[in-house]
């Protein structure tokens, strides 16, 4: 049986475009650059649970 898993990177990617915002804005709400937002979602570094959770609570607003 095969079971597609999305990655916490994609969850968080489509968490933003279901909010309708730019990687330019969630990192400007959230204080952190760009290209840290960009690295998240494409599972380029370690997800510290902190700023997940930031990210999260962002998307819930």
């Amino acid at each position: 049986m095969y079971v597609l898993k999305e990655s916490i990177g994609t969850k968080l990617r489509l968490m933003r475009f279901a909010k309708n915002i730019t990687q330019k804005e969630v990192a400007e709400k959230l204080g952190i650059n760009i290209n840290t937002v960009s690295a998240y979602e494409n599972d380029k570094i370690k997800h510290e649970i902190g700023l997940v959770k930031r990210f999260i609570k962002l998307y819930n607003e």
